[in-house]
């Protein structure tokens, strides 16, 4: 899988991610996390790592919600992990 953010800023990244969402594109959300990226379901208690497992997850979330939508209520670029600035983002579905 292609990572198709790397020279996006932020703000371009999580509009990218909130569109490929609302699309159910989970390939095309799952290439903009990075390589070793992590996607947690605080829901089921479970951490998808790596794009592969992040598209896997995506995937049979999207199946199981097909009516799912997102609306994005805040972004912060402030967010550290391993040293390195990573966004973050606070979403709401329906």
């Amino acid at each position: 899988m292609e990572n198709n953010a790397s020279f996006d800023s932020p703000k371009t990244i999580f509009k990218r991610l909130h569109d490929a969402y609302n699309r159910h594109d989970h390939l095309e959300a799952a290439a903009l996390y990075a390589l070793d990226g992590e996607h947690e379901d605080i829901a089921l208690s479970h951490v998808a790592r790596g794009r592969d497992a992040v598209a896997a997850g995506l995937a049979h979330f999207f199946a199981a919600f097909p009516d799912a939508h997102w609306q994005n209520f805040k972004q912060s670029h402030k967010s550290r992990l391993h040293h390195n600035i990573r966004p973050g983002c606070t979403w709401g579905a329906t």
